[in-house]
Order: structure tokens, then C-alpha cells, then sequence
């Protein structure tokens, strides 16, 4: 598999090079047959082959080469292009259709006529696994999207035509083209009216088509509550994408896996990230990619090279053990998506970093945890004294009370084994009271409210006991004071 960025050509350069290297199978994927029409029209061009284009619904395209398919590629003589839009079809349509075309490719190489397969899902085909050369064509880039909106709108403003490329980047060619017409029909109401319009048709699209959400809640690290030493490791990495770093001989970080106690802070980080860094946030929805749909491993990556395109971006996979919990058994999509999805992690170049999120370790596959997949592997706890503070004014904070105002050290010790999402509750929950009342928050409302709460960890010790005996020898800390205790308890 190969992609654009990774090998510093463009789509025309590196097809040239195969054709020239003598490749005669080529899987171009992408759901952009149009730009996939247009990038083989400009290789024609190019190399001065002639192109004959067949599609399953119609054969070959206005082109001098008649009747069917294979009886054409018997007879065709070379040099030549020949393409096979949706080619993933062929199988569909003859079972014996990959045989056929396995028996053809001696004549196909001796006659230099080269075949380029036109689908935007993997094929899945055993027999020619050892011919068939993929290319993924990528998403187009911030540029390439301003060439196209300079030649709709001539004459439009440049620096709002780079805006909008810069926000429609991630989109297909024809999904950006839809998105800036919308833009353009808004203009009149002002430039913020067009942006804002293309923003949401991009949001819709990436929730309709790709599986992705953008999250554009993005809070500052310093929101976060405790997790000390997840912030030092982070704080280690802001700067370590570009040039600089790489000079410097630093790989880009890639990502971590945050594992542990249900409501103490791993979604909140993960957005923090982001916020921290200035980054895009884009949520992956593992589960529904993984959970038995038609093709689940080609819109995986179809997602993932979205991310790519949007680079440098956060690709936060929450809760990422329930998207692959049929994996390694009957559940094959899933085997294959959990697949896709480690490979990519090890090998993708763009600047995505990856923060994976799991609660249930009795679900997360074993191969999400070997070290290579993730820069870091942090278990995140059940808050400390120090931490529990920390958390409660952060929240006081948030809803305009002055922390010190208030007896946090009574209310800390009475929150012992209180998660971080139930310590915002208290507060909350006080602040309704107080509210009901008609008078201003309280100590005692704090106090009531903590009272009353019972925290998961109640009836959920056990399997809390069992979280932190697992990740004991198999994940880092998330906290400056569980690495003082573990320290401790080895002397």
C-alpha cells in the first residue's frame, strides 16, 4: 500500500515510475473515481499511451475496443492503459472473472498493456495477491482545493478562498466542491456566514460518510484535574512535530493508550490534548466501523486517511475495547478492522496522534497493548487526596465560586474513592440545591451532596482491584503519587 505523502511524488509521477518499472496490475482505491479519471487522463498524457476505459454496466467507453472484456484483453496490443472502474465488481458479476484475468496476465506483460483497477474497497483476491500493486489515492490537499476554488469563483477573494480550503481539508474533491458552493450561496450574508455554513456540511459529511465526529469542545490541559505524569510526558512532546524536532533525530509522537477506572478523566484528557496543542479534534466511532458492516475494513480506511489529510490532527478511539471485542474469534470484519487498524498505527507518516481510551480490560485485545502500538500505555486511577482536590476546584472554578471560599479539605476526605465525573456531580448536584433554595452555594450543600452519592466503586471494587493488579507491570501511571506508591511498596 502505498500513499502520496510517503513517497513525495504525486499520484501521475508514481504511476509513471510502476508503468516504466513494468507493474501491469494496479489497484488504484479511492471513492473518487471522477479524480481518479482525471489523474489517469493526465498519465496518458504523459507517458503518450492510449487510455480505454471499461465500466461493468456499459464495457468499454467510447473508445475503438469492442465486445467483452476479457476477449478484448486478449487480443489487445500494447504499449496501453486499460482501466476497470469498480472493479471490485468483476468477481460479483463471474465467479470465474479473477481466473480469467489471472490467465490473461502473461499475454497482458508480454504485450505491455497494463491494467489499473478503479474501487474504492479492498479486493480481496488470494489469487493475485502477489501481482496486484495497491495505491491508496489520497484525499487532495489544502492547495490542490484552492486550485479548484479559484477556478469556480474567479476573481473571489484569496485569502477567503485559503480559509475555506484550509477547513475543507479532509473532504473529497466533490464533497469540498458542494461544501464551497453552499459557501459561496452564504457570502452575501457576510464571510463568518459562508465559513460557518461550510463548517457544518463538513461536519455532516464526516459524521455521514467516514465515521468520524469533530469535536469542537477543546479545554485546556490545565482543566484537567491530577494526571500529573500524563501532562510531564506531554508536556515533553508539544513541540516535537516538524522539521525541528526531526532534525533533532525525534520520530513524531504517535500516541498513548489511556486505560483504567470509569469517569477519572481519559475523554476529558484526550480533548486536552488537543486544546493544548492546537490541534483538530476528530472522535472515531471504532464500534460502529468494527461491528459487522459491509466493508468495515475500507471505511476504517477511509477514515484514517481522512485524519491523514487533516494532519496535524488528535484522533481520539474511545472506548476502543468495544469495537473490538468479536476480534480473534468468529467475528471476522472485526479480525480484520483490529488488522487494519494496528498496521496502520506502526506505519502511518502523517502527524495523527492517537489517543485510544478503554475502560474494560477483559475486552481490549492483547494485541492493542504490545509495546510498539502506543508511544505510552498510562493506567489512570481512582483520585488521590491531592488530586480529588485538585478536580473539586477546577469544577468550583468552571461555575464561577472561588475555591478557597469553600472547605476542601473536609470535603476531600469525605470523597474517598470518588471518581472524577462523580466529584463533578457533587458539585453540581449542590449547586441545584442551592439553587432551589434561592441562596448562595454552601459547605454544607457540598457535604449533603457527597453524603448522599454512592460512588461506582462500591460495588465495583473488585473489578477495580483487578484493574490495577493488571496494569501493575503493564501500564505507567497516570499520577505522580501511584509511582511514589509503587516505589514504596518494591523497597
Amino acid at each position: 500500500m502505498e500513499r502520496e505523502y510517503e513517497h513525495g511524488h504525486n499520484m501521475v509521477d508514481r504511476l509513471t515510475e510502476l508503468l516504466d518499472a513494468g507493474y501491469r496490475l494496479l489497484h488504484l482505491r479511492t471513492f473518487e473515481e471522477r479524480r481518479a479519471l482525471d489523474v489517469l487522463t493526465a498519465l496518458g498524457r504523459r507517458t503518450s499511451l492510449p487510455l480505454y476505459t471499461w465500466s461493468p454496466s456499459g464495457g468499454f467507453i467510447a473508445d475503438p475496443v469492442r465486445g467483452e472484456l476479457f476477449d478484448a484483453l486478449e487480443t489487445m496490443q500494447g504499449p496501453a492503459v486499460v482501466v476497470l472502474l469498480d472493479a471490485h465488481l468483476l468477481d460479483a458479476r463471474d465467479p470465474l472473472a479473477v481466473r480469467r484475468l489471472k490467465d490473461r496476465l502473461p499475454r497482458l506483460h508480454r504485450n505491455r498493456v497494463a491494467l489499473v483497477l478503479v474501487s474504492p474497497l479492498t479486493l480481496n483476491w488470494p489469487e493475485l495477491s502477489h501481482d496486484l500493486h495497491r495505491i491508496d489515492l489520497p484525499l487532495p490537499s489544502a492547495s490542490q482545493l484552492r486550485t479548484a476554488f479559484e477556478a469556480d469563483f474567479p476573481g473571489g477573494d484569496g485569502a477567503f478562498l485559503g480559509r475555506c480550503a484550509e477547513l475543507c481539508r479532509g473532504l473529497s474533491l466533490d464533497e469540498a466542491m458542494r461544501a464551497f458552493g453552499l459557501a459561496r450561496v452564504r457570502l452575501p450574508q457576510g464571510e463568518q456566514a459562508a465559513l460557518t455554513a461550510l463548517y457544518e456540511e463538513k461536519r455532516q459529511v464526516f459524521l455521514k460518510a467516514r465515521g468520524l465526529e469533530i469535536i469542537d469542545q477543546r479545554p485546556d490541559l490545565s482543566r484537567v484535574g491530577g494526571l500529573s505524569e500524563v501532562k510531564r510526558w506531554l508536556s515533553q512532546r508539544r513541540d516535537a512535530f516538524g522539521l525541528k524536532a526531526e532534525a533533532f533525530g525525534l520520530p513524531a509522537p504517535r500516541g498513548l493508550l489511556m486505560l483504567g477506572v470509569q469517569g477519572c478523566g481519559k475523554s476529558l484528557t484526550a480533548k486536552a490534548i488537543a486544546g493544548q496543542w492546537g490541534f483538530p479534534l476528530v472522535r472515531m466511532d471504532v464500534g460502529g466501523l468494527a461491528g459487522g458492516r459491509t466493508g468495515a475494513d475500507d471505511l476504517l480506511s477511509h477514515g484514517l486517511d481522512t485524519c491523514e489529510a487533516l494532519a496535524p490532527v488528535v484522533l481520539w478511539v474511545d472506548e476502543i475495547e468495544k469495537g473490538f471485542a468479536g476480534s480473534g474469534g468468529e467475528d471476522a470484519s472485526a479480525t480484520r478492522v483490529l488488522g487494519a487498524f494496528l498496521s496502520w498505527l506502526q506505519e502511518h507518516k502523517a502527524p495523527v496522534f492517537t489517543v485510544a481510551t478503554a475502560n474494560n480490560i477483559n475486552l481490549l485485545p492483547p494485541e492493542l497493548v504490545r509495546r510498539g502500538r502506543f508511544d505510552e500505555i498510562f493506567f489512570v486511577d481512582l483520585p488521590s487526596d491531592e488530586e480529588r482536590r485538585d478536580i473539586l476546584s477546577v469544577h468550583l472554578h468552571d461555575r464561577g465560586r472561588t475555591p478557597t471560599d469553600f472547605d476542601l479539605d473536609r470535603l476531600t476526605g469525605l470523597t474517598r474513592n470518588f471518581s472524577g465525573a462523580e466529584l463533578e456531580q457533587v458539585v453540581v448536584a449542590a449547586l441545584y440545591r442551592a439553587f432551589s433554595l434561592d441562596r448562595e452555594l454552601a459547605d454544607d450543600d457540598l457535604v449533603r451532596e457527597a453524603d448522599l452519592m454512592v460512588p461506582l466503586y462500591r460495588v465495583q471494587e473488585e473489578n477495580v482491584k483487578k484493574l490495577r493488579e493488571w496494569a501493575e507491570k503493564r501500564a505507567r501511571p497516570a499520577s505522580l503519587d501511584h509511582s511514589a506508591l509503587r516505589h514504596f511498596k518494591q523497597r
